[in-house]
């Protein structure tokens, strides 16, 4: 579409909600021990505002979000996806806070020096002296005792009624912050509402965003490309973004039938691109095959999730790189030049 075309606005913010999906997909693999961070050097700002704003869309109208959020801050080192965990978690929490779904809720950022006394002041051992950013979130609603204060932290306690709350949430928050080499703090009284603060250590250094970016999108020049998944939908944008890369993709959903295409014409197919995980059948297994009948093929595994044990066997096995989804068609075109590129005679 052309840049100025009005389309362009709800394609922008359908690309926000795909890469939110899966940066939550993301988050719920980090803390199960089966992800590890991407931190960057990032500015906060930006990552907050596009939290709250799912936030917003989240909680109920009824309740006022006031926001302080200056640009000019230092940068932090952080993953996103996390960012975006802490303000969910903290906003969801705050406005369950809010009796009758009405109140407000305050968030800010703001940079500061940490010195001895407010170090000390703040009763927290993992925060120290030295420059952070600190992320506020508050609220005027209910409250909370000392004693509920004591163990909010706590995985699976909550006040909440059943069925509104898993107790999960601030634990997240916490293992969040602590995995960020920061710390977090809470005040709160009974009626008077509750102010959590989280402070990030500052990192210098000049960010790049993805929009200052150059994306060099490696064409094809007629290549024949092998592709197997099982979802239908992947298999049809994939081909066609393939297609208008200059390759000549041909797609499979059903891992006999991809195998026997390619054992009936070996010789013409200069890639083959399969996904580890289908049901009945197994990525390894067909890449194994595949390679059993033409070990110079270069073969490309697409996953969204692989263990270290997988990995070392995919690469036993002969397989060339494991693209983790979701992907973009720069990263495949790039990945596609690499191994056909390594093939070429020089």
């Amino acid at each position: 579409m052309p840049a100025d075309d009005s389309v362009q606005s709800s394609l922008s913010e359908m690309d926000k909600a795909c890469n939110r999906a899966a940066s939550l997909v993301r988050q719920i693999l980090t803390f199960g021990g089966r992800q590890e961070q991407s931190r960057t050097l990032m500015n906060m700002q930006p990552a907050v505002n596009d939290a709250l704003q799912l936030l917003r869309s989240t909680i109920p109208a009824s309740i006022e979000i006031n926001t302080s959020l200056p640009p000019s801050l230092p940068t932090v080192m952080a993953d996103s996806a996390q960012i975006h965990q802490v303000i969910l978690n903290l906003g969801i929490n705050a406005s369950h806070a809010l009796e009758s779904a009405r109140g407000r809720i305050d968030v800010s950022l703001e940079a500061l020096e940490v010195d001895d006394a407010l170090a000390l002041a703040a009763t927290c051992p993992e925060l120290h002296v030295g420059r952070y950013v600190r992320l506020t979130v508050a609220d005027n609603g209910i409250g909370m005792s000392r004693d509920t204060l004591d163990r909010i932290f706590e995985p699976f306690f909550t006040t909440k009624p059943p069925g509104r709350g898993t107790g999960l949430g601030l634990a997240v928050v916490r293992g969040i912050v602590k995995n960020h080499d920061g710390a977090i703090t809470v005040t709160s009284e009974p009626g008077k509402g509750s102010r959590f603060s989280v402070y990030f250590p500052v990192v210098d250094g000049e960010v790049t965003g993805r929009h200052q970016q150059v994306v060099e999108a490696f064409h094809g020049n007629g290549e024949r490309v092998l592709f197997l998944d099982d979802e239908e939908p992947i298999v049809l944008l994939a081909s066609r973004m393939l297609n208008r890369l200059g390759y000549k993709v041909e797609a499979h959903t059903r891992a006999a039938e991809a195998l026997e295409e390619f054992r009936r014409r070996p010789a013409e197919f200069d890639l083959v691109l399969t996904d580890l995980s289908m049901p009945g059948a197994s990525g390894m297994d067909f890449a194994r095959n595949v390679l059993a009948i033409r070990p110079d093929v270069p073969v490309i595994m697409t996953t969204g999730y692989i263990d270290p044990d997988d990995l070392d066997l995919a690469r036993r096995i002969g397989v060339c790189e494991v693209i983790l989804k979701p992907t973009t068609i720069e990263e495949m075109g790039r990945s596609f030049h690499r191994q056909l590129s390594a093939r070429q005679p020089r």
